[in-house]
């Protein structure tokens, strides 16, 4: 019997381990998350669109490249439109905005305007990006509770996926 208490010891001890280890990978995981949710992802379709922009809609391409796929649907913004989405955040504050966007080499560099809140930010540029998914970052004060975005058409041509919103420190 003292022969198999030592063994019995030994198991009791690595599977204690294991627990332990599989405990510690989870609360590194939630870190992961909670870290996570400081950012906050809104995907432009989901919001309200006018004029000519349509979803899933990719350039030709032999002449143009490929555009990866998003994150969602793409919205395509031809020669007019608007895309506006809402979303909350939990306190008054700086936050920066990202815009996720495509254009292929052969459009060239491209400008629209965008407004937070009803406050034009005037024309911003949206250099090409050889169609990979880049982010035009804006810094912006927003309100607690509800914000809304808009992107205006101005010379429009342009693939939007989402935004994401993170607060300044």
């Amino acid at each position: 019997m003292n022969k198999s208490r030592p063994v019995f010891l030994i198991i009791a001890i690595q599977l204690l381990s294991l627990l332990m280890a599989g405990c510690m990978s989870t609360s590194d995981q939630m870190s992961k998350k909670e870290m996570e949710a400081d950012k906050l992802k809104v995907e432009l379709e989901n919001g309200v669109i006018e004029g000519n922009i349509v979803a899933n809609v990719l350039p030709d391409k032999d002449k143009d490249g490929v555009i990866p796929p998003s994150s969602g649907d793409m919205l395509y913004m031809q020669d007019s439109g608007s895309i506006s989405v809402k979303f909350m955040v939990p306190e008054e504050g700086d936050y920066i905005v990202k815009i996720y966007y495509a254009i292929p080499a052969s459009f060239g560099d491209k400008a629209n305007n965008v407004e937070i809140n009803g406050v034009d930010l005037g024309e911003l540029p949206f250099p090409q990006t050889q169609c990979k998914w880049a982010s035009k970052w804006i810094q912006a004060p927003l309100v607690k509770g509800e914000n809304t975005l808009s992107i205006l058409h101005n010379w429009g041509y342009t693939w939007f996926d989402y935004l994401t919103v993170e607060k300044i420190d």
